[in-house]
C-alpha cells in the first residue's frame, strides 16, 4: 500500500518548540531601549530617548543610526512589511516611513486634537499601510484611541477612558485596549464602538496582547493582592482567569508568538509559557523589557542591549499572509519532486522540518514573476514533514501530498 507524505507550509503552532538560552546582543544604544520591532530575523529597529532610532540588517551584529531630530522618547515601533513602518512617542511624536526606515516623516496629529508637545502616543499598531490605531493620553481631553484609514494623513479619535498604554489589533474588526484605573476595553466593529471588559478593577494595566479575536493576555499593577498576576481570556474578553506570578514586581510587557508560546517580562524576571498560559517558568537571572517575535526568534530589550532566543521551530501569529494566488506548488500529489511557480515577484525562503522540529532543508528563491523552481524530495523517508515559506515577513501556507 502506498504511503503518503504530507508537506505543508506551517501554520501557527504546527511544529513543537524547544527551549534555548538567551543570548546577549550588544547594541549602540545611548540609553535604555523603550521600543523594538523586528521585521525579520535579520532586520529590526530599536528606539529610546531623544529620538534614538537604530536599525540592524544582520540580526544585531551591527547597527546604523536613523535617529529622529527630536528630544522625545520613542515608545512604539510597528512595521506592516519591509517598507512601511510607523513609530510613536512622547510629546505628540508620530512618524512613518515608506522606504524601510531610511527616512521618516511626521504624520498628522491635529485631527486627533493633539498639537505639538500635548499628547503622549504610547502605542501604534497598523493592520496594513493604510489602517492603523494609536493608544494615547492627553490630560486635557479624554481621548485614548485614534484610528486612520489613509496611512496617517487623517485620524478619528474616540473618548474611551483616561489612557490606553497598549492596544492589540488581532483583526480588522477586533481591537483591544488596556490602561490605567482598571480600563480594559474592546471594540468588535473596527473601533467605532467600545465596551468595558469585565476585569479586576484594581489593576493599572500595563500590557495587553491578543493572539486572535478570542485569546488574549493582560497584566499590570494590581493593588490587592500585592502579588502580581497575568490575566487570560479565551472568549474575547467576556471572562478572565489569572496566573499568580509570585512576584511583587509588575509584569510590564507580554507578547505571544502563537497561541501557545509567550513571554512576560518585568523588573528582575522573565517568564515563559509553551502551553498557552496554563503554566509559566520564571528566570530571575535576567531582566527583560519590550519583546518582538519574528519567525522562530524572540528579541527582548534589556537595558541598552537586547536578549535573543532562537527556537528550533516557531511560527508567529500576525504574520501578514501572501495571497493564495502568489505561489503554485505542483504536482499534487507529488512523488520525488515539487515545483514552485511564482505568479508575482517574491524573495521566498522555504524550510522543511520533521515532526520533531528538526530543520532538514532550506531554500532561497529570489525570483521574478513567471519563474518555476523545483525541489528534490526523493531523499525524504516516508512520513510527515512541515515546510514554511516567507517573503519578508509574509507567510504562505499550502498543503501538498506526496504519493510514493
Amino acid at each position: 500500500m502506498k504511503k503518503l507524505i504530507s508537506i505543508c507550509l506551517i501554520w501557527a503552532g504546527c511544529i513543537p518548540t524547544t527551549h534555548a538560552q538567551w543570548q546577549t546582543i550588544t547594541t549602540s544604544a545611548t540609553g535604555p531601549i523603550y521600543s523594538l520591532f523586528f521585521i525579520s530575523p535579520e532586520t529590526g529597529f530599536i528606539g529610546g530617548q531623544d529620538g534614538m532610532l537604530l536599525k540592524t540588517t544582520d540580526g544585531g551584529d551591527t547597527w546604523t543610526d536613523h535617529s529622529i531630530n527630536t528630544t522625545n522618547l520613542i515608545y512604539s515601533i510597528h512595521f506592516v512589511d519591509a517598507n512601511h513602518g510607523f513609530l510613536s512617542g512622547s510629546q505628540s511624536l508620530l512618524y512613518k516611513t515608506t522606504d524601510g526606515g531610511q527616512s521618516w516623516s511626521p504624520m498628522d496629529t491635529a485631527s486627533i486634537g493633539c498639537a505639538p508637545w500635548t499628547c503622549t502616543f504610547f502605542e501604534v499598531e497598523f493592520l496594513d499601510e493604510n489602517t492603523g490605531y494609536i493608544g494615547l493620553s492627553k490630560p486635557s481631553l479624554d481621548i485614548t484611541i485614534a484610528k486612520t484609514t489613509d496611512g496617517g494623513d487623517s485620524w478619528t479619535s474616540t473618548d474611551v477612558c483616561n489612557t490606553f498604554r497598549e492596544i492589540s489589533v488581532p483583526s480588522s474588526t477586533h481591537v483591544f485596549g488596556a490602561g490605567g484605573d482598571g480600563c480594559l476595553q474592546r471594540s468588535i466593529d473596527g473601533g467605532q464602538n467600545w465596551t468595558f471588559m469585565p476585569s479586576d478593577g484594581s489593576v493599572h494595566w500595563h500590557t495587553i496582547h491578543f493572539t486572535d479575536e478570542n485569546t488574549g493576555f493582560a497584566a499590570g499593577s494590581n493593588v490587592n493582592p500585592p502579588e502580581k498576576r497575568i490575566y487570560r481570556t479565551q472568549d474575547g474578553g467576556a471572562s478572565w482567569d489569572h496566573y499568580a506570578t509570585g512576584r511583587q514586581q509588575s509584569v510590564n510587557h507580554i507578547r505571544f508568538a502563537n497561541t501557545q508560546v509567550g513571554i512576560a517580562t518585568g523588573s528582575g524576571f522573565v517568564m515563559e509559557t509553551d502551553d498557552g498560559g496554563d503554566t509559566w517558568s520564571m528566570d530571575t537571572t535576567i531582566s527583560g523589557g519590550y519583546i518582538s517575535f519574528t519567525q522562530n526568534i524572540a528579541y527582548m530589550a534589556s537595558g541598552t542591549n537586547l536578549l535573543k532566543k532562537e527556537f528550533s521551530s516557531l511560527v508567529t501569529v500576525g504574520e501578514p499572509q501572501l495571497s493564495s494566488g502568489s505561489i503554485q506548488i505542483f504536482p499534487n500529489p507529488a512523488r520525488d519532486q515539487l515545483n514552485i511557480r511564482f505568479n508575482r515577484d517574491l524573495d521566498l525562503r522555504l524550510e522543511i522540518f520533521d515532526l520533531l522540529g528538526h530543520k532538514l532543508a532550506s531554500y532561497h528563491f529570489p525570483t521574478g514573476k513567471g519563474s518555476v523552481h523545483s525541489i528534490d524530495i526523493s531523499g525524504l523517508a516516508d512520513g510527515i514533514y512541515f515546510c514554511r515559506g516567507f517573503d519578508g515577513n509574509r507567510l504562505y501556507t499550502k498543503k501538498i501530498v506526496v504519493d510514493r
